[in-house]
């Protein structure tokens, strides 16, 4: 009975001096919570930035040269992508004289534009890169460097071509080559001193091995024939080629109209590979049937831990608006879906040509998905 009593007491007593007192919390470590590393990127690509004579005249102002207004109604669509690349099909210049087709040079104004409106990388692998010479790709590539614009295809000299070929930049976690290409440039030899990337697998096949580190390889390519509408035996034997050698997407642009996207999947149906033939037109002065617009790219790639990395593709359409404001020509690139919201003057049916066009192009017929990626190995 003492004993007990005795116990009682302390216990009393332990409550008593333990009051207001903390008790230590245990320093024992917390275990580690292991996460999978998530990665995502957004790219964007757009068609042919041409500039005809009537793109460069409407463009001019009492300051000099102003492209940002034809820009601004696809500006924050743009911006809003990780990676936005863009095919120039002009040279530039700071100084005049400027030209349209067939020798092409623009005001050097039309980089900042772009940058402006979000591109991030200017193609330069085309058949009009040498329609001024050396001097034109030299100035091309300073107006592009001026502006911020990351750039492929041509290059000034050999640090620029070690620098830049293939382009191989950081996104969203991903490390993403992008190499260029093009068939020709209208029969001038390449000038002495600058580098052009032609469609040449020997070429294409060292510069796939450089690459071959990168997690995404995106191949841009100027090929086909003008103004058809479907793929030609030559374009689509190159495509499987460059899939054999590692590419992960292939651009392809010169048609200046839209050509099929296609799909290639694995047997487990994961995207592989996705093939946009031809993107056609992003700004032009082209008016003839499907000429005058074009599609945007949109591929996002995702990774979870060490699995494959997951793509997806769809994509928009956009069209060159030709209008008057204050009596005098001006330039707009329009989304598809807003094309009934804005247009109210007199090229109303060439916008709803366009629309038509867009709508024919979606059909099953014309879109191909779901070639298996393993038959191309």
């Amino acid at each position: 009975m003492r004993a007990g009593v005795w116990t009682l007491c302390a216990v009393v007593l332990w409550m008593v001096c333990s009051c207001g007192r903390t008790v230590p919390k245990s320093t024992a470590p917390t275990p580690p919570v292991h996460t999978e590393r998530v990665r995502e990127a957004t790219l964007r690509i757009v068609g042919d930035v041409m500039q005809h004579t009537p793109q460069i005249d409407a463009a001019r102002t009492a300051a000099g040269y102003d492209y940002v207004p034809c820009f601004e109604p696809v500006k924050e669509w743009l911006s809003n992508a990780d990676l936005t690349i863009a095919n120039l099909e002009t040279t530039l210049r700071a100084t005049p004289p400027y030209s349209g087709y067939p020798q092409f040079a623009a005001p050097s104004a039309l980089a900042f534009a772009l940058a402006d409106a979000g591109v991030d990388v200017a193609l330069l692998a085309n058949n009009h890169i040498c329609d001024r010479g050396r001097t034109g790709i030299i100035n091309t590539i300073a107006a592009l460097d001026s502006a911020g614009l990351r750039h492929t295809g041509a290059y000034c000299d050999l640090p620029d071509y070690a620098r830049n070929n293939p382009l191989t930049m950081t996104v969203g976690g991903f490390r993403i080559a992008i190499l260029n290409y093009t068939y020709g440039t209208n029969g001038i030899v390449t000038p002495r001193g600058v580098f052009v990337n032609r469609i040449d697998t020997v070429r294409i096949a060292a510069d796939m091995e450089r690459a071959a580190t990168a997690d995404i390889r995106v191949v841009c390519v100027h090929w086909g024939e003008e103004y058809h509408t479907r793929p030609s035996k030559a374009q689509r034997e190159l495509a499987e080629w460059l899939y054999r050698k590692g590419a992960t997407v292939i651009m392809g642009g010169h048609p200046h109209v839209v050509q099929p996207v296609e799909v290639l999947t694995d047997k487990w149906g994961r995207v592989r590979g996705v093939t946009f033939f031809s993107l056609g037109n992003y700004v032009s002065n082209q008016t003839t049937p499907g000429s005058d617009g074009g599609m945007v790219a949109t591929l996002r790639f995702r990774q979870v831990g060490q699995e494959p990395i997951e793509i997806s593709a769809d994509w928009d359409f956009v069209w060159t608006h030709r209008y008057r404001k204050n009596g005098q020509r001006a330039y707009r690139i329009l989304p598809l879906d807003a094309l009934h919201k804005v247009i109210n003057d007199s090229t109303v049916w060439r916008a709803n040509r366009f629309r038509n066009s867009c709508r024919r192009f979606q059909t099953a017929d014309t879109v191909i998905v779901g070639r298996e990626f393993g038959r191309l190995n």
